[in-house]
């Protein structure tokens, strides 16, 4: 006794899904597409895979045609199987045309015909040939019988897999020629209508697992591509639009931190010459501080010029008289220049008295020429300059 027909890329129950590193990239999506599926609500999944609705066209006797139309519900149900046309192939395209009108690429089309109509053929292939099961039962079909792999449309399923590193699956392959029903799949190319699927209904009215156009390169989009597209190219974007905004976030953080930092380097260069101002200021307030002491501290020319008159005897006279930094220097004559060094030394204003040059005597006015230095020192205390301000010079 088998088991019931297993569609192919469906995992019989109790074997857990797995692949390796050499598995096949077939396998690989089937495994990911079970995987994805069951973390998905049954509705959600019956949403997204099929179309909203379906028209199916069955294929009958002598070319007689029945349309069938079917609504999915947003739970992933079927609302309405309900027969809308009986009769021959003229009318059942204009059926499918009216309605692929309303509905646009939401409308799936099929067409199904008898299992009488097709070539069953068996086949036992091992559990690891099942990634190349169609190429395998194509190349069967072909040694087996007369037809050629270009002339039918075929697809196959699993009818029963034994578990296990030896075992053997049994596959059944449908196949059914492309005359069979290349009028009515032109008739629909001719209207623009793309055809989903070729189904096939077995002995019992049930469909069989298998879609005799799922080997074929002209199979059209269908809706749920479309809108696995449309998630996937929205997920681009997105993903794109969040790597601009980052891209720009970090834009703006560079471009911040740059400001920042000329910023810093202003207020850098702004607090280097404040310094330097103050530097500058205190500078000149030492100099100022340093004036205002010496001026307090020095003699000042009207106390000199009245200490050297108070001190000059009545027997000499002054024809220069020179104050340079602090130093005084004194040109005349004197009828006795030698005193004036004492005379000037018991001054104390004055200190370090010398001849700056040889003394010279005029013979005939009998008087000597002098150059004293002396130099001015701090001014003396109250008591000491009116001591020597009021004394008489000797």
């Amino acid at each position: 006794m088998t088991s019931p027909p297993i569609p192919v890329g469906v995992i019989p129950a109790g074997v857990k899904p797995t692949f390796s590193v050499t598995s096949s990239p077939g396998s690989i999506w089937q495994w990911w597409r079970a995987e994805i599926g069951s973390l998905s609500p049954r509705w959600l999944q019956t949403l997204l895979l099929p179309h909203a609705r379906t028209v199916s066209l069955s294929m009958g006797s002598a070319g007689h045609i029945e349309v069938y139309d079917t609504q999915v519900s947003l739970l992933g149900t079927p609302d309405a199987h309900v027969l809308i046309f009986t009769g021959d192939q003229n009318g059942a395209i204009d059926q499918v045309a009216a309605r692929r009108k309303r509905w646009g690429p939401l409308l799936r089309v099929e067409l199904v015909v008898p299992a009488s109509r097709c070539l069953h053929l068996e086949h036992r292939l091992p559990v690891s040939a099942l990634a190349r099961a169609a190429g395998i039962v194509a190349l069967e079909m072909e040694r087996t019988t007369p037809l050629r792999h270009a002339e039918v449309l075929h697809d196959f399923f699993i009818v029963d897999h034994v578990p296990g590193l030896n075992g053997s699956t049994v596959v059944q392959q449908v196949a059914i020629r492309k005359a069979t029903v290349e009028t009515l799949v032109a008739g629909l190319r001719v209207r623009a209508i793309p055809l989903s699927s070729i189904r096939v209904t077995g002995s019992d009215g049930n469909l069989l697992p298998v879609d005799l156009l799922s080997h074929s390169p002209a199979r059209p989009p269908t809706a749920s591509g479309r809108l696995n597209l449309a998630l996937l190219a929205a997920a681009l974007l997105g993903a794109a639009f969040a790597f601009a905004n980052s891209l720009n976030g970090i834009w703006a953080l560079e471009a911040a931190f740059a400001d920042q930092t000329r910023i810093e380097k202003t207020l850098e260069q702004k607090v280097a010459a404040l310094r330097q101002q103050f530097a500058t200021q205190d500078t000149l307030q030492n100099r100022a501080k340093g004036l205002r002491l010496r001026k307090i501290e020095t003699v000042s020319a009207l106390h000199v010029w009245e200490e050297v008159t108070q001190r000059l005897p009545a027997s000499a006279w002054i024809s220069e008289l020179r104050l340079d930094d602090g130093t005084l220097y004194l040109d005349g004559f004197s009828r006795s220049a030698s005193e004036l060094v004492g005379i000037f030394a018991r001054s104390p204003y004055f200190t370090k008295v010398e001849f700056v040059s040889p003394v010279t005597r005029d013979a005939q006015q009998g008087v000597e020429r002098f150059q004293l230095r002396m130099k001015v020192e701090r001014k003396p205390t109250a008591a000491a300059g009116q001591t020597a301000i009021g004394t008489a010079p000797p």
